[in-house]
């Protein structure tokens, strides 16, 4: 009686554990690169892991392997051991290893003109009973939680800080300042300033575009290192008069340079945010950096 009772017992945990579905990534939320060596980025990572499961799934040796299209990206290894709750999302501790010679072209070239990255990721660990799992499924990698990782990681704030901004020159139709933008770069890595697809808005919210940001461009930024971007902003009267005619007669005019730098990493483009709010007092020429 006894045997069957393990037997039945035991029969049940190996039946439990075979039937069990795989766990999926959700997101990353966040990565740290803790090395570059060789075209290989090594990053430390935080993965929120969805299991849909019943019961909770324990085990060890979890591995990740990512493809996009035919092309092996990295892989991904849990160095601890783990459980991830029944259903529920819980965030793992996971250290990845991207290939970068192994980034396609094309997914090079088109990074920023998708919405996310449709990768394949196979995840194998061993569970209960020392059993192996494994399994082959679809992740689309949001541009924007990349973005965010890679910003919450390194940055503070939008990065940027808006240095001597001074009129150049004004006249009926435009005025033109110039400045410096502040980077400090924390990252482990040189990168580029490619180009700025920063507007100028009287509003932060809801505005009326009214000029434009030019930034100095193909800047090279060492890694942890400071640089001053030369940049120039314009900006047309007649539209800033037209949308805010009770604050020019006040004497001021409110400002929100709003958009993203472009940056190139191992040749792969990043946007990095701008959201900068200025005051301009076109009797005395002077101009007010806000702090928010």
């Amino acid at each position: 009686m006894r045997f069957v009772t393990v037997f039945l017992i035991s029969f049940h945990l190996l039946s439990s554990c075979n039937a069990i579905t795989i766990p999926r990534i959700v997101s990353i939320d966040t990565f740290k690169l803790t090395n570059d060596e060789n075209n290989i980025l090594s990053l430390e990572s935080t993965v929120s892991i969805e299991n849909t499961n019943r019961i909770d799934i324990a085990g060890k040796d979890l591995k990740f392997n990512i493809f996009f299209q035919n092309s092996k990206l990295g892989t991904g290894i849990c160095d601890e051991k783990f459980n991830l709750n029944s259903k529920a999302v819980t965030p793992v501790s996971i250290n990845f290893q991207l290939f970068l010679d192994s980034i396609p072209e094309d997914l090079r070239m088109k990074l920023f003109e998708m919405d996310s990255i449709p990768l394949v990721m196979q995840i194998s660990f061993q569970g209960r009973l020392g059993m192996h799992h494994s399994k082959e499924g679809e992740f689309y990698l949001k541009i924007s939680d990349l973005q965010s990782a890679l910003i919450s990681s390194y940055l503070s704030n939008s990065g940027f800080d808006l240095k001597d901004l001074k009129v150049e020159s004004t006249s009926m139709n435009a005025t033109k300042f110039s400045g410096s933008l502040t980077f400090q770069n924390k990252l482990p890595l040189s990168l580029i300033v490619k180009k700025s697809e920063v507007y100028i808005f009287n509003l932060r919210k809801g505005g009326v575009r009214v000029g434009d940001v030019d930034v100095a461009e193909n800047l090279n930024i060492e890694k942890d290192s400071t640089a001053n971007i030369p940049t120039k902003m314009n900006v047309d009267n007649l539209k800033a008069a037209s949308t805010g005619f009770g604050k020019v007669l006040s004497g001021s005019l409110d400002y929100y340079a709003i958009g993203n730098v472009l940056v190139t990493i191992h040749e792969l483009d990043f946007k990095i945010p701008i959201d900068i709010h200025f005051i301009y007092y076109p009797l005395s020429g002077k101009v007010k950096i806000l702090e928010e």
